[in-house]
């Protein structure tokens, strides 16, 4: 994944590259926080923002689509493959609705939370929820989470095997 590290007057940062097309098209950095700190991310301003490892769409009529970018990583990793949100659940942009559009099974991969839940809704209500189904991964857990509890990539598989069609959105 070509991860990096970052070092400045602030603290450490993990560097995550963005890849389209073979090319770096962006940085996305991350605060390595404390426990309790928020969350920090900071990106290199006015270069697009694709799905994380866009360039793994091959071909295929399904994709799934993590939150972020550890969640990929960790689900790849264990044996999967996917792309994940670049700016979190309820943020896409129009071209990534373009690259979605192509697919005829969507496995929504997203965090049991209230952040994720409104993700999934969104995108079923743009891409058509008979196609968009959401990975019932236990609460709390995030793909992070589900695999470091000893969880294995069948696990994972049996949870979309388990997933159901979004249906009608609220």
């Amino acid at each position: 994944f070509r991860l990096g590290y970052r070092n400045d007057n602030r603290g450490d940062w993990i560097v995550y590259p963005y890849f389209q097309e073979g090319r770096c098209v962006n940085l996305k950095y991350r605060f390595l926080q404390k426990p309790g700190e928020k969350k920090f991310f900071e990106w290199i301003t006015g270069y697009p923002r694709p799905l994380y490892n866009i360039d793994s769409l091959n071909g295929s009529d399904t994709v799934t689509i993590t939150e972020g970018e550890s969640d990929l990583i960790t689900l790849i990793q264990a044996g999967g493959q996917g792309v994940a949100i670049p700016n979190g659940a309820e943020n896409f942009a129009p071209e990534h609705w373009d690259v979605l559009s192509q697919f005829r099974r969507i496995n929504l991969a997203l965090d049991p939370d209230p952040a994720g839940r409104r993700g999934a809704a969104k995108i079923a209500r743009r891409l058509g929820a008979d196609r968009c189904f959401l990975v019932p991964l236990p609460e709390r857990q995030d793909i992070n989470d589900f695999f470091q509890q000893g969880k294995t990539l069948k696990d994972f598989e049996r949870l979309i095997e388990q997933a159901q069609p979004m249906g009608e959105p609220t």
